[in-house]
């Protein structure tokens, strides 16, 4: 979901660097269409809300405090927004069922911030595009990121959100979900400080945490024990300059891997299986990364990788390098 959409923003430019260019389409887009929303939009998810198999979206509005609907056509354009309030200055947002009904529900998150705790509003959806007034939980006054996932294994949606104590030390809190759109009282684990994201990395079909610790360069993997929980980390060094990690499955072999987007390139990190990882292969850029993302950019059914680069060059002031075809080549480049 992810890579599709943010490489329309990222790409003035693209470097094939891999694969055969003959095997990329000619890429070309119609003039933008714009529709009004609310107040100083924070992203977007894409969803079928009212169940006629067309794609609509949903944006969180931070000015406004509501989030927007816009109801696909299935051409490509889209209805008018329905606002509906979501709670103060919503920053983030997820889709799920979370009352197991069949219908998309949604998940917006309101960060703390000048003495104001923070919130996740759950809109349970009504199936026809509307949505019911917001179920509120209370977070701490740190809380600054939210994530969704079955945490438990129980088929019921959790809740991942981050915080910080009293002496500065990062939180994962999880808030298991009850299955009506309600969450249980928060389990925590205390984390390194950096970015974060989830994947299973041994394989158990339960979330595993990845962070990248900002400090000390490296990569933790904390692997979920299936109730909310989760184990010690197991650390692997990182290179001084990484800016961006992306986790999947890039040689084939049923394990996750994680890419790392450096000052240099990308290097691969290959998983083990056990929540460690060997040194894959790398690749040299003349483009500093500022971030990556997986995407089957050649529809070839094999991963690729986008990193993203502001850096002004020949191509502009927005370029993007595209590694193709690293699934099933892992020391082919």
């Amino acid at each position: 979901m992810r890579g599709d959409l943010r490489m329309l923003g990222v790409a003035a430019a693209l470097f094939l660097l891999l694969g055969n260019p003959a095997n990329l389409a000619a890429v070309d887009f119609a003039a933008a269409r714009s529709y009004p929303v609310g107040t100083s939009p924070a992203g977007f998810v894409v969803g079928d809300f009212n169940g006629d198999g067309k794609p609509d979206i949903a944006v969180p509005n931070t000015g406004s405090s509501n989030v927007s609907i816009l109801l696909g056509n299935g051409d490509g354009t889209f209805q008018p927004a329905m606002n509906f309030s979501t709670g103060n200055s919503p920053t983030a947002i997820a889709l799920g069922d979370f009352n197991r009904d069949g219908k998309l529900d949604l998940a917006v998150f309101q960060p703390a911030g000048n003495g104001v705790a923070g919130s996740v509003s759950v809109l349970l959806g009504n199936g026809d595009g509307t949505f019911q007034a917001p179920r509120t939980l209370a977070l701490s006054q740190s809380a600054f990121f939210m994530d969704v996932a079955d945490f438990n294994l129980d088929n019921k949606l959790d809740l991942a959100v981050s915080d910080s104590d009293s002496a500065g030390a990062i939180r994962l809190n999880i808030f298991l979900g009850n299955g009506d759109g309600t969450f249980q009282a928060a389990k925590q684990t205390t984390l390194p400080s950096g970015g974060l994201f989830f994947a299973d990395f041994n394989g158990d079909g339960k979330p595993d945490i990845a962070v990248e610790n900002t400090s000390s360069k490296n990569l933790s993997i904390l692997l979920g024990n299936g109730d909310g929980t989760f184990q010690a980390a197991k650390q692997t060094a990182l290179p001084s300059s990484t800016v961006g990690l992306a986790a999947a499955d890039f040689n084939g072999d049923s394990k996750a891997d994680v890419a790392v987007a450096t000052a240099a390139g990308i290097m691969i990190l290959l998983g083990n299986g056990d929540g460690t990882f060997s040194q894959g292969v790398t690749r040299a850029s003349s483009l500093p990364a500022e971030g990556v993302f997986t995407a089957d950019v050649n529809h070839d059914g094999k991963l690729d990788l986008v990193v993203t680069s502001s850096r002004t060059d020949s191509c502009g002031t927005s370029c993007s390098v595209i590694f193709t075809s690293i699934s099933r080549l892992p020391r082919q480049w």
